[in-house]
């Protein structure tokens, strides 16, 4: 995870691992899939994709602050859902499943994570 402070000269490794941590983002992103709904703060994965490296500094300062502060931005707290039909006859309740629409830019946060945890 990279968080840094700005005054501070990052160490070769550092540099190297932020090079490895930029890998990890690059390969996030190419991950999204293109066809992905949009959650409740309207941002498409596609968005995020095609921005593709571009994006990665501000995902991290995103990711920064929402650490930092402690707190995370309220559509990330909120989720669109979506009843998708199973099969059989679509009349009967019992036929469809919930599918909850997350926002892809927290998801996305939640890999970093994730990911960071995994290597402690």
């Amino acid at each position: 995870m990279r968080i840094k402070e700005k005054e501070r000269r990052l160490t070769p490794q550092e540099h190297e691992d932020d090079d490895d941590d930029n890998d990890d983002d690059r390969k996030r992103l190419a991950m999204i899939g293109r066809n992905k709904s949009v959650g409740p703060d309207g941002i498409r994965g596609s968005i995020l994709k095609m921005g593709g490296e571009t994006m990665i500094p501000y995902l991290a300062r995103l990711l920064d602050i929402t650490i930092n502060n402690g707190t995370i931005p309220r559509h990330w707290k909120k989720v669109i859902v979506v009843l998708i039909h199973k099969g059989g006859d679509r009349s009967a309740v019992k036929n469809y499943g919930p599918v909850s629409l997350t926002s892809v830019v927290c998801k996305q946060m939640e890999r970093v994570i994730v990911g960071y945890i995994r290597q402690v």
